[in-house]
């Protein structure tokens, strides 16, 4: 009877460790494929598509060399993050499945949408969505036919959706209007600065500050020597005429 419970027991083990075993194996054979064949998860786009970058790499020049010919600061921006992010997408998913392809893809394809909708502030402004096209599409073509971003089949991992957006505002908001009205002419010859020829003179700054009171003050002393200055000519000229009065009559 003892033998029979510890031949058990034995087997008891064993099964638990081959059990044991096979989970370890499975899981194993799992990480591997996922190593392999990365899988997209919405949840962990913003991993590979990072939100934002303190630094860029790899960008090869050609795609830099169209981004520096772009003028507007924030399309430029919006670019080399698009290329970026192009980039990237390739590195962790051009071996993966088609349908884990596609979602990175489809999640590219959004991104670059929202900041389409943000930069032409809805489609209102025609001079930036003429540029916000021209541009990107420009760097859609680069970037699908460079074969350094194929995936397995020797194709683009990633194409242009062509996907629209039609934005509606609130009725209490205002429709963002866009100047579109270009200056033929730099900004610093808009403005003329004088020539160094030209001789500026400024009066002399007087220190002394006068209160209203102190100058009230003044005004007052000014009305006083006036009255004391009239009566003494008057007294004078009583005087005189008193003096010449009397010599006459003495004649």
């Amino acid at each position: 009877m003892i033998i029979i419970i510890c031949k058990f027991q034995i087997l008891s083990c064993l099964y638990n460790k081959i059990e044991k075993n096979m989970y370890e194996y499975k899981f194993i054979k799992k990480f591997h494929l996922l190593l392999k064949f990365n899988e997209f998860e919405p949840i962990c786009a913003t991993k590979v598509f990072k939100t934002t970058y303190t630094s860029w790499h790899n960008i090869s020049e050609q795609y830099l060399d169209h981004i520096n010919k772009i003028n507007d600061p924030i399309l430029k921006y919006i670019s080399l993050y698009f290329v970026q992010y192009y980039m990237y997408g390739h590195k962790y998913y051009h071996k993966s499945k088609n349908d884990q392809i596609n979602a990175a893809c489809t999640y590219l394809n959004g991104w670059l949408l929202e900041k389409k909708d943000l930069f032409t502030f809805g489609k209102n402004c025609n001079t930036k969505l003429n540029s916000f096209n021209d541009n990107i599409k420009t760097l859609w073509n680069m970037l699908t036919k460079d074969p350094n971003f194929f995936d397995k089949y020797e194709k683009p991992w990633c194409k242009d959706y062509n996907k629209t957006l039609e934005t509606t505002f609130p009725s209490k908001v205002i429709v963002p209007k866009c100047d579109e009205i270009i200056p033929q002419k730099p900004f610093s010859n808009v403005l003329t600065l004088p020539s160094d020829q030209t001789k500026f003179s400024c009066p002399p700054c007087q220190n002394s500050a006068i209160s209203p009171q102190t100058d009230q003050l003044s005004g007052t002393d000014r009305t006083k020597n006036l009255a004391v200055t009239s009566g003494f000519t008057a007294v004078g000229t009583l005087g005189t005429l008193f003096f010449l009065y009397r010599v006459i009559n003495k004649q």
